[in-house]
């Protein structure tokens, strides 16, 4: 409701949905998901960011998107090492 309220183009809607995918995420017991929508949001906002030449921040989320990835990737190697 608040990022209609607070509408001014069509980039606006990018950080609507990337809240609606990070509250999902962060409300999943599976950690998979909660690293995937991390990895998601991070790249949204780096692209938002990017948009509103907000530079300092998507490099701060691009950390966080790519630090998800890594955590996905490292927890894939380990399920795999322990079958």
């Amino acid at each position: 409701i608040c990022g209609l309220l607070s509408w001014q183009n069509l980039w606006s809607v990018v950080p609507i949905i990337v809240t609606v995918i990070v509250t999902y995420g962060l409300g999943q017991k599976n950690l998979t998901v909660t690293r995937i929508t991390s990895a998601l949001t991070g790249f949204g906002w780096v692209f938002y960011n990017v948009i509103v030449r907000a530079y300092t921040g998507a490099l701060l989320d691009g950390a966080l998107g790519i630090s998800s990835v890594v955590a996905l990737i490292r927890n894939k190697k380990t399920n795999n090492k322990t079958k």
